[in-house]
């Protein structure tokens, strides 16, 4: 309804896309699927919206390729490094992540990611720092929307921690507290989230 064509790929492993070796998983054969994705389509330029894992696919896409960005829209990513969080899985192989994968499994339902794609994920994550793309993506000056969970109290405390390193990097950034909404803000405010990131990509458009 708003004049947008909207492309929305599913991850390798995730939806009906097969899934990729573990190598595949790093940033670099991440940003050249997704530059694939566009060629395909004839898609020379385009407004790219990530959430979690996809926001640090955007910025290093953003980051190699800004002339191919009209903007950025970060659904709670893309605000900080991964490493930076309490939670992060610091020092584990990819077979410890899998092994982990597996055990939070529920038995009781067989997911579509499977536990070696999990850990393939975030075993890539963990050779990724978002941060490292942000100058690039500065000095490009590509508009950007961030939208920030506030739920839990802990995942607010992490959003409120990493924004002042944000807002001075990203001066000009359009930034929204969604609250009520945990991390999967689609899931917990699906029509805010749309409604924002609609009026978002006209203006940045015009």
């Amino acid at each position: 309804e708003a004049g947008l064509r909207v492309i929305a790929p599913d991850a390798p492993g995730f939806g009906q896309s097969p899934p990729l070796p573990p190598e595949r998983y790093e940033l670099a054969s991440l940003v050249d699927l997704l530059r694939g994705v566009l060629d395909d389509r004839g898609v020379e330029r385009a407004l790219m919206m990530g959430h979690s894992w996809g926001g640090s696919v955007i910025t290093g896409f953003a980051a190699r390729y800004p002339d191919r960005v009209e903007g950025l829209a970060f659904v709670d990513s893309g605000q900080m490094d991964y490493q930076d969080s309490p939670n992060f899985p610091r020092g584990k192989s990819l077979e410890d992540l899998i092994a982990d994968a597996r055990e939070a499994s529920d038995g009781d339902l067989v997911g579509i990611v499977t536990p070696e794609v999990r850990g393939a994920v975030l075993h890539g994550i963990t050779k990724m720092r978002v941060t490292e793309n942000w100058p690039a993506i500065a000095e490009a000056g590509i508009p950007i929307l961030l939208l920030l969970a506030t739920e839990p109290e802990e995942t607010w405390a992490i959003n409120e921690r990493a924004l002042p390193a944000f807002r001075e990097r990203f001066p000009d950034a359009e930034i929204h507290l969604i609250e009520g909404a945990g991390h999967d803000l689609i899931a917990d405010a699906g029509p805010e989230v749309a409604r924002l990131v609609r009026d978002w990509a006209i203006a940045a458009r015009t």
